[in-house]
């Protein structure tokens, strides 16, 4: 059973729950009432019937009885066609009231004193029900009034029949305002269960939903928009890491290839050779570096987030002073002592490195590379200057990307994947890159993290 037919079924059922008890309780209730009007009903007129009696007096009682129980019926009103009498005298004789219908005797009255009753059922061979009460006289006769209480059976029918289409609307209307509020609520849950099913068979198929709903679906929603966007976003960056790294492989490949294939030929000078060897062994290091850098992009994010406590001073002094030694350049540095972040250092180290390392490529090798570590505001700035000819202005925001490398930047050695490391670790460590063109020449680029506290 699905959720749209739970709702439906359900809030039906607690009506017909509801209604089936409160048919059970108004019928006998009302049968229990009208039971006791007639209880009340008997009491009375055996009561006046007695008092009637025995204003006769009980000289010659027994042989002025069946004279003096019938003027009593008549005084009595009980002559009424669901009212039946019955006396009874001490020495057995008895009298009925017109009709087939005689009053059992009642248990336990005798010998007990004037005025005793006792309240008895009994049911005739028709099967219809009385209610009966028995009253000892001060003659020792005994008196009978019984009423048919299955008169009313009609009226307990008729309201019966009447609560039962009640309740059937009831439910029916339960049922059918239970399928309105189901279709209302379930409608958009369908449509996020059908969409997330074919999320996985067709992702490039499911489209953003409406998010017109409000509350816990409304945020549902959401959610998932969220998630289809992000997704798409994977999907497509994934299929462009894809292309792209198999276009940079390409290049490495190609010249291995071609330099293995000169090595085979038969008397090539050994100076050539070694230039070959030269060329191959610095093609396997950058196809080496390129398939690290991929595989450090490709990393589940927040796989190499730590909790290090580092002094970032000493770890750009430290990449300075290695790049110097690395490249043989003038590599300048300036910041604030006791900059303390937490992170991963070998992420930090590998970020600040790429900064280095591309700015010596767009510099001069007599120009200097500038590094500055820069905090305020809870945040510190790690930027790295170059003295090249900067970056074209609509440029700026694509250097980031992936293997993306301007016109100006493909003759460069390099797998253009060095900033976008740089981005992928400011990530990682809750920070954010930046890049500009600086007034005296040159760019500065680098990216920003927080300070801990």
């Amino acid at each position: 059973m699905n959720l749209r037919t739970k709702l439906t079924v359900l809030p039906a059922l607690f009506v017909l729950t509801a209604m089936a008890i409160g048919v059970v309780g108004a019928r006998l209730s009302l049968q229990s009432e009208f039971r006791s009007q007639d209880d009340a009903a008997v009491t009375v007129r055996v009561r006046q019937l007695s008092a009637l009696l025995s204003s006769f007096g009980e000289d010659n009682f027994v042989a002025l009885a069946p004279s003096l129980f019938e003027q009593a019926q008549v005084a009595g009103g009980l002559q009424q066609p669901d009212f039946v009498t019955s006396l009874t005298l001490e020495n057995g004789e008895r009298f009925d009231s017109a009709g087939d219908v005689q009053i059992p005797p009642p248990p336990g009255l005798q010998g007990q004193p004037a005025g005793a009753e006792s309240l008895t059922s009994f049911v005739t061979e028709d099967g219809v029900s009385y209610r009966a009460v028995s009253r000892r006289l001060e003659s020792g006769a005994i008196l009978q009034v019984a009423r048919d209480n299955t008169r009313q059976a009609p009226v307990v029918a008729g309201v019966t029949r009447l609560m039962l289409m009640v309740s059937a609307a009831l439910v029916v209307a339960a049922a059918a305002l239970g399928s309105y509020f189901a279709r209302r609520l379930t409608g958009p849950i369908e449509r996020l269960s059908t969409a997330t099913e074919r999320l996985v068979t067709e992702p490039d198929a499911v489209g953003l939903l409406e998010t017109g709903e409000r509350g816990e679906v409304g945020r549902l929603t959401d959610n998932f928009n969220t998630m289809v966007s992000s997704l798409r976003a994977s999907r497509a960056q994934q299929r462009r890491l894809i292309d792209d790294a198999g276009h940079e492989l390409r290049t490495p490949l190609t010249a291995l290839k071609a330099n293995a294939d000169l090595l085979r030929l038969e008397g090539l000078p050994p100076g050539d050779r070694d230039v070959l060897l030269q060329s191959i062994s610095s093609e396997v290091d950058e196809l080496s570096g390129l398939i690290d850098e991929l595989a450090l992009l490709g990393e589940e994010s927040g796989r190499h987030r730590t909790d290090e406590i580092i002094d970032l001073d000493d770890m750009v002094f430290s990449v300075a002073e290695r790049m110097r030694g690395r490249h043989q350049r003038s590599i300048s540095c300036s910041g604030r002592k006791g900059v303390v972040v937490h992170g991963n250092r070998q992420l930090l180290d590998r970020a600040v490195s790429n900064l280095v390392d591309n700015a010596i490529k767009f510099s001069d090798e007599s120009a200097p590379v500038e590094v500055a570590v820069v905090s305020s505001d809870g945040r510190t700035e790690i930027s790295v200057r170059d003295q090249g000819p900067g970056i074209p202005p609509d440029e700026i925001d694509l250097i980031f990307e992936r293997f993306h490398r301007s016109a100006d930047a493909r003759s460069v050695q390099g797998s253009g994947l060095g900033l976008s490391i740089v981005e992928y670790v400011a990530e990682q460590h809750g920070g954010e890159v930046f890049a500009r063109n600086d007034a005296g020449g040159g760019a500065v680029v680098g990216f920003a993290i927080p300070v801990s506290s």
